[in-house]
């Protein structure tokens, strides 16, 4: 296996591991919530950072993190996610083009 294969796998089960200790919390996220809030974070990672507060699903564009999506379930995150990332994508071809 490549190194940064190696490295990325790693990095996923970092991943699976803080979801897992995630569930054990108070406000425990199901197994289900906790598979798609990492599936989120796989595809995500290089434009967002993407957290659970045990109440709350949060993600922020990497370099503004004043820029806050947050939603009440991974499946809601994701669609705000889509959606931002959309508008910012249009946002660039709009400036590039003036």
């Amino acid at each position: 296996m490549r190194k940064d294969t190696c490295t990325q796998l790693y990095l996923y089960a970092l991943d699976i591991t803080r979801m897992l200790d995630l569930m054990g919390s108070e406000t425990a996220m199901t197994r289900a919530d906790a598979s798609e809030l990492n599936d989120i974070m796989w595809n995500w990672e290089k434009a967002y950072d993407i957290r659970y507060d045990d109440t709350t699903y949060i993600a922020s564009r990497l370099g503004y993190p004043e820029h806050l999506l947050t939603a009440e379930t991974p499946s809601d995150l994701r669609s705000l996610i889509r959606s931002d990332y959309a508008a910012w994508l249009a946002s660039l071809k709009q400036s590039s083009s003036l």
